[in-house]
């Protein structure tokens, strides 16, 4: 409820249990008694236009998180494209002709934490017709920190899956053939030594052979379309839970005021905290009992 200070014709703010209390006049300093009867029922924030608006905001803010994470999940790539599939189960791609591609496969080496430097690779794409093009590898290690050969071992050998990024030719007339990539790397990687108790750098080299349909145009634009919808649909989980996030977090630090009341016990000021629109409040320790003032006892 609102009152005005008959002292300085200031507006105070305060929760109707502080009928028939004395506060602190937030504008001139002097004291005050707020008007009304302390025994009459206080209203409740769950009946204040503000927070059930909040409340509605939130509820809409958590049901479209829900919506969204469901479509979302059940989003899957057009059938009918000519997707590549990864070793990892890494997110769909197509191979396009002067597209890029990651291509991944289990080199059956164990390698401490999965690290490997990539010290020589042969690449090529061959066509239906047995033309050899050459591919560039864009990337390709992961490469370990020394401090891992430092040291024994902290942790198990993994399989390790090398990974290479690729540039395909940018050929027209291989879109919708069938290709075959053909790799041959060689590859340096950290693995325990017998003993268990060191690492050393082991060397291999790994083949690799997967046929590849390229993607024509408008297979191509189907897919990106498809990940345009994923975009948007990850920006509305994203903004969605942000939303669901932030309203009770600032509509409580907004909410939230303060009034300085008289303690009843010894007379001194004491800091009272309130929410806006709502009916009661909480106040700080008092200063002559040095614990907390509750409402009753205010």
């Amino acid at each position: 409820m609102k009152f005005v200070c008959p002292s300085c014709a200031a507006t105070n703010r305060v929760p109707d249990k502080c009928a028939g209390i004395t506060i602190i006049c937030r504008k001139c300093k002097t004291q005050v008694n707020v008007p009304g009867d302390s025994n009459q029922p206080t209203r409740s924030w769950l009946t204040s236009p503000g927070w059930v608006a909040v409340a509605a905001v939130e509820a809409a803010a958590l049901i479209a998180v829900a919506v969204v994470a469901v479509l979302l999940a059940r989003s899957a790539p057009p059938e009918g494209l000519p997707l590549v599939e990864n070793a990892t189960g890494g997110p769909p791609q197509l191979a396009a002709p002067g597209g890029t591609l990651v291509a991944e496969w289990d080199a059956k080496q164990q390698a401490t934490g999965g690290h490997f430097r990539l010290t020589d690779q042969d690449v090529s794409l061959v066509g239906p017709s047995g033309r050899t093009q050459a591919v560039t590898v864009l990337a390709a290690d992961k490469p370990w920190p020394d401090s891992l050969l430092e040291s024994p071992p902290q942790a198990e050998p993994t399989p390790l899956f090398i990974s290479l990024e690729l540039h395909l030719p940018s050929r027209p007339q291989l879109a919708g053939q069938r290709v075959r990539l053909r790799a041959s790397v060689v590859v340096e990687y950290p693995a325990p030594q017998p003993s268990g108790d060191a690492l050393a750098i082991q060397r291999a080299t790994v083949l690799h052979e997967r046929e590849l349909v390229m993607a024509t145009p408008e297979q191509q634009a189907t897919f990106a379309a498809y990940l345009g919808r994923l975009t948007v649909l990850r920006w509305l989980v994203f903004l969605s839970a942000m939303v669901a996030i932030g309203v009770p977090i600032g509509a409580a630090s907004l909410a939230q005021r303060r009034i300085s009341i008289m303690c009843p016990k010894c007379g001194r000021g004491t800091t009272a905290v309130f929410y806006h629109e709502g009916g009661d409040y909480y106040v700080s320790p008092c200063p002559h009992r040095g614990g907390r003032l509750t409402d009753a006892e205010g």
